[in-house]
């Protein structure tokens, strides 16, 4: 081979381990979406008011609600403001549970229709979204929120019938996919399943309980609920809950 083609055959390989590289970083940046993948952020919420949010992180997650549906983070615009300060545009949470308790009359009426005395199904999937609905309200209208997160959690109140639970949750889902969100489910896998059973609907995962020193470790398919794929993994950094992009 002669020194040209040698050249020249260097330059294609090169080439091509470029648009390798740049293609997987693409692929990679779109499995997380506004995620960058390897980068770390953090969430916060009303736990989190009248702390030194953190200066560094790539992007910032915040609870719009105040750890159950239909309730507010007081914190909400100051922590939102300081998520816009990072990298990533700012993306939320809100808190889900079942139509239970005080809150239980917010599911009577609404997309589904107005719910018969017996009809939970219809009750469950207006409470859902209308929770949604009321999380959206909370955010300031000068911030556009275009990344969600439905926070599904054993430590709520849920049904003893999972697709009972999966009523709200699509009640959510629908809701805010209607406004032009991306949608993803915060949980664990053995917590989905049993508040959720079987319900798959393929959303991205955000999972807790990862390990700090190996956040990525958890960004596998055994770690992974609902039919979705990891974006992002939650792990413990320094007093806040710092977060992995998958």
């Amino acid at each position: 081979m002669s020194r040209l083609m040698r050249v020249r055959g260097g330059l294609w390989l090169a080439l091509g381990l470029s648009m390798a590289l740049l293609t997987a970083s693409a692929l990679g940046a779109s499995a997380s979406g506004i995620y960058a993948t390897g980068t770390t952020g953090y969430d916060v919420s009303y736990p989190n008011c009248g702390s030194t949010l953190p200066a560094s992180g790539a992007f910032g997650i915040v609870g719009a609600t105040g750890g159950r549906a239909y309730t507010a983070n007081t914190c909400l615009a100051s922590e939102l403001g300081w998520a816009a300060t990072l990298p990533a545009p700012p993306s939320a949470y809100m808190n889900l549970n079942y139509a239970i308790g005080s809150t239980a009359s917010n599911g009577d009426t609404g997309p589904a229709g107005t719910c018969g005395r017996k009809d939970r199904a219809c009750v469950a999937y207006n409470y859902g979204y209308n929770a949604a609905a009321y999380a959206a309200t909370l955010v300031p209208s000068s911030v556009t929120i275009s990344t969600w997160w439905l926070d599904i959690e054993t430590s709520n109140s849920w049904s003893s019938n999972p697709s009972l639970n999966a009523d709200v949750i699509k009640g959510a889902v629908d809701y805010l996919h209607a406004q032009g969100a991306t949608v993803g489910i915060y949980s664990t896998a053995a917590q989905w399943t049993k508040i959720a059973g079987s319900y798959a609907p393929g959303l991205p995962n955000w999972v807790a309980g990862a390990l700090a020193s190996s956040p990525g470790s958890y960004c596998g398919a055994s770690h992974a609920f609902g039919g979705g794929p990891v974006w992002l993994t939650q792990y413990s950094s320094n007093g806040f809950d710092g977060d992995y992009a998958c």
